[in-house]
């Protein structure tokens, strides 16, 4: 191909990869166009992928052809060893499958900010980032709708969410996410990457009214069940006001012994949930900690059954 769009109306033949060749791969910003269609949704899967070698650009616009909002999400697979990014379009949900058939590991770009569905309340996109080299970054971008992400365990992430309830599951880095408006979740992956470091953890830029932290894959047991979270952490009189101290001081409880203990402080400007994983004393890398920009009143907020924060 040259600058044409490839249209994708129906599922591949099982096991049969559609390979798309660009005629002239010279440069360092080749790209490929592709729209995925249809009045039902397409699903590119059954083992099948799309493959195009030595294109850093992947243009994708998943159509909804119905007259009326048909709320599809397409599914597609790809094999594009050589991609850097990928742009998304158009007005359906697609999600980009991260199987064991694609190949997406040098992604650093998702950008569905060019999405645009019909209903805040549509599927999105879902895309869980496979790049993975220490001291890099990925940056996301989402649509308008409900996207599901899933960052990067060893880059540093900046993720802008859209208007959806989105979904976002932090694996790992010092990733900084932007929920924008919507209801939001923010999960965490049951690894040691995710609980984070003093150096390299989940900022949330705008932890709002009714967005939601589930701390179910790095909390030790279960968060019991509080219906009022009560005051912020402070440090006692004459000690120096230091991240060190304040986390000394969120970690005199025990919650290595069988459930984990969630406080809270100001530090800096900012708002910190702590987690204390282990036994008093704070240990870099096996309690967590989340940043929250800005003076965020945590004071009241309840956690429910599923280890989940809801921010009153």
């Amino acid at each position: 191909v040259r600058d044409e769009t490839i249209c994708i109306t129906a599922a591949l033949a099982t096991n049969a990869d559609l390979t798309i060749t660009k005629e002239s791969v010279s440069g360092s910003s080749d790209a490929v166009n592709l729209k995925i269609t249809g009045t039902s949704a397409v699903n590119t899967g059954d083992g099948s992928e799309i493959a195009i070698a030595s294109v850093e650009t992947i243009n994708i616009q998943s159509d909804d052809a119905n007259t009326s909002n048909g709320n599809l999400t397409h599914i597609i697979d790809l094999d594009v060893a050589a991609a850097t990014t990928i742009n998304v379009t158009g007005d359906a949900g697609l999600n980009i499958q991260n199987d064991n058939a694609s190949v997406i590991s040098a992604v650093t770009t998702l950008d569905a900010s060019g999405l645009v569905l019909d209903k805040v309340g549509d599927a999105g996109v879902t895309y869980a980032a496979t790049f993975n080299t220490v001291g890099n970054a990925t940056t996301l971008k989402g649509s308008n709708g409900i996207d599901t992400f899933t960052g990067g365990s060893q880059t540093d992430d900046t993720v802008t969410l859209g208007s959806g309830a989105d979904v976002i599951t932090y694996t790992g880095g010092k990733d900084s996410v932007t929920g924008g408006a919507g209801v939001d979740t923010y999960n965490f992956a049951a690894t040691a990457a995710a609980r984070g470091t003093k150096a390299k953890h989940l900022v949330i830029t705008d932890f709002a009214k009714g967005d939601k932290i589930d701390f179910t894959g790095i909390s030790v047991g279960t968060l019991a069940n509080v219906t009022s979270i009560g005051n912020a952490v402070t440090l006692s009189s004459g000690s120096d006001e230091t991240l060190d101290n304040y986390l000394a001081a969120a970690s005199t409880q025990d919650g290595g012994t069988s459930n984990s203990v969630l406080t809270h402080f100001q530090f800096g400007g900012n708002t910190y949930l702590f987690l204390d994983r282990a036994n008093a004393n704070y240990a870099d890398g096996t309690d967590s900690f989340i940043e929250l920009t800005g003076l965020v009143t945590i004071k009241g907020s309840a956690i429910t059954t599923g280890e989940i924060l809801t921010l009153a």
